[in-house]
């Protein structure tokens, strides 16, 4: 059990039939008459937001949500298909329970599924994600405008608004509890090659793949080719993620680690320079 004397952002609790989660409560003291809490709460099953009032005395039984990490699989319009991944058990639920939790989840993607004594009652996605653009009006150098934004769709089929200089095939990471555009992902590659060592930025993490540079293509967008001006990428926010493919003696893998990339030199014998 747990008073309202008690509360705290992010408890969860039964109440008149249903789980609730604090998402905000305010004691309250007046100059007259006896003091009491004011709270907003979350329904857990159907989403909605209902503001109550109570006494600091008052108790409510809490209630433990079960909190599985799961991996999304696919859906057939009906069903959505998630796999436990300690146990690779698979459940369906109907889409009706899923709603449109997973607009911006791609297939394979890590959820939490949530229940409540066994019964699942929602979905958890990601805080946020990584999406490719797959459709958008062209964008324009120049095109800066403060505020201005374009509907983009991505690949999971959902609608993003995006800056006016975001063009199709870029990759960028999406609130998946607003829809909100939060930037773009600075993944880069400076030179095409045949082939290349197995190493490649993507986020923050160092992954050990082995893939062609048709892979490198997919997560990575080409700048680039050797010899060429490589003054746009210096314009690229401080930060992103490069590779320099076929990099010499790394005088320029130094010289963009200087100025603040992420950046790893792999030279023409596919060997990854220590830099």
């Amino acid at each position: 059990m747990i008073s309202a004397g008690e509360f705290r952002n992010g408890v969860t609790m039964e109440y008149e039939g249903n789980i609730y989660q604090i998402i905000e409560f305010q004691h309250v003291k007046p100059g007259k008459g006896a003091a009491f809490v004011r709270t907003k709460l979350k329904n857990l099953v159907s989403g909605a937001v209902v503001e109550k009032t109570f006494r600091p005395t008052e108790k409510m039984p809490k209630a433990h949500i079960d909190r599985k990490d799961m991996s999304y699989l696919y859906n057939d319009g009906e069903l959505y298909y998630f796999m436990d991944v300690e146990t690779y058990d698979q459940i369906p639920i109907p889409a009706a329970e899923v709603g449109d939790t997973l607009k911006f989840v791609k297939e394979n993607e890590a959820v939490k599924v949530l229940s409540y004594q066994g019964k699942v009652f929602g979905i958890e996605p990601p805080i946020a994600v990584e999406l490719e653009i797959v459709d958008t009006e062209p964008g324009f150098k120049g095109d800066t405008a403060t505020g201005a934004t374009k509907p983009a769709t991505v690949e999971t089929g959902a609608t993003v608004n995006v800056p006016l200089f975001i063009n199709q095939g870029e990759i960028i990471k999406v609130d998946t509890a607003t829809g909100e555009y939060l930037g773009r992902v600075n993944n880069v590659c400076l030179k095409e090659r045949v082939s290349a060592r197995s190493f490649y930025f993507k986020g923050d993490k160092k992954m050990n793949i082995n893939w062609n540079a048709e892979k490198y293509n997919e997560d990575f967008k080409f700048v680039h080719k050797y010899g060429e001006d490589v003054m746009e990428l210096l314009t690229s926010p401080k930060g992103s993620n490069v590779i320099d493919l076929g990099c010499g003696n790394g005088n320029l893998t130094k010289k963009l680690k200087e100025k603040g990339y992420n950046v790893i030199g792999i030279d023409d014998s596919d060997e990854m320079l220590n830099i």
